[in-house]
Protein backbone atom coordinates (compact mmCIF):
# COMPACT_ATOMS: atom_id res chain seq x y z
CA UNK A 1 0.00 0.00 0.00
CA UNK A 2 2.81 2.39 0.88
CA UNK A 3 4.49 1.73 -2.47
CA UNK A 4 1.21 2.18 -4.37
CA UNK A 5 0.61 5.54 -2.72
CA UNK A 6 4.11 6.65 -3.60
CA UNK A 7 4.25 5.39 -7.19
CA UNK A 8 0.69 5.91 -8.36
CA UNK A 9 -0.32 9.05 -6.50
CA UNK A 10 3.11 10.57 -5.75
CA UNK A 11 2.26 10.88 -2.05
CA UNK A 12 5.12 10.85 0.43
CA UNK A 13 4.30 9.31 3.77
CA UNK A 14 5.91 6.93 6.21
CA UNK A 15 5.17 3.23 6.34
CA UNK A 16 4.20 3.60 9.97
CA UNK A 17 1.50 6.12 9.06
CA UNK A 18 0.07 3.84 6.38
CA UNK A 19 0.20 0.88 8.75
CA UNK A 20 -1.67 2.71 11.51
CA UNK A 21 -4.31 4.07 9.11
CA UNK A 22 -4.92 0.63 7.64
CA UNK A 23 -5.27 -0.77 11.15
CA UNK A 24 -7.91 1.87 11.95
CA UNK A 25 -9.78 1.52 8.65
CA UNK A 26 -9.79 -2.28 8.35
CA UNK A 27 -8.77 -4.04 11.59
CA UNK A 28 -10.31 -7.39 10.55
CA UNK A 29 -8.47 -7.39 7.22
CA UNK A 30 -5.18 -6.54 8.94
CA UNK A 31 -5.70 -9.36 11.42
CA UNK A 32 -6.51 -11.86 8.64
CA UNK A 33 -3.42 -10.89 6.64
CA UNK A 34 -1.23 -11.07 9.73
CA UNK A 35 -2.42 -14.59 10.57
CA UNK A 36 -1.78 -15.99 7.09
CA UNK A 37 1.53 -14.33 6.31
CA UNK A 38 3.60 -17.53 6.58
CA UNK A 39 2.13 -20.94 5.88
CA UNK A 40 4.59 -23.70 6.69
CA UNK A 41 4.52 -27.03 4.92
CA UNK A 42 4.32 -30.23 6.88
CA UNK A 43 6.09 -33.31 5.62
CA UNK A 44 5.74 -36.91 6.65
CA UNK A 45 8.83 -38.90 5.81
CA UNK A 46 9.91 -42.47 6.41
CA UNK A 47 13.43 -41.53 7.40
CA UNK A 48 16.48 -39.39 6.64
CA UNK A 49 16.87 -38.28 3.01
CA UNK A 50 13.36 -39.48 2.18
CA UNK A 51 11.84 -36.05 1.52
CA UNK A 52 13.75 -33.33 -0.27
CA UNK A 53 12.51 -29.83 -0.93
CA UNK A 54 14.18 -27.68 -3.56
CA UNK A 55 13.71 -23.94 -3.58
CA UNK A 56 13.63 -22.50 -7.08
CA UNK A 57 14.70 -19.04 -8.17
CA UNK A 58 12.07 -18.02 -10.74
CA UNK A 59 13.04 -14.39 -11.34
CA UNK A 60 14.95 -15.35 -14.51
CA UNK A 61 12.34 -17.87 -15.72
CA UNK A 62 11.02 -15.47 -18.36
CA UNK A 63 14.45 -15.61 -20.03
CA UNK A 64 14.62 -19.41 -20.00
CA UNK A 65 17.07 -19.60 -17.07
CA UNK A 66 16.00 -21.83 -14.17
CA UNK A 67 18.11 -22.02 -11.03
CA UNK A 68 17.50 -24.57 -8.30
CA UNK A 69 19.53 -25.26 -5.24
Amino acid sequence: MWRALHQKYHLRTTRETVRSLLLQADPIGVQNRRQHCLLRRTYVSRGPNDTWHVDGYDKLRAYGILISG
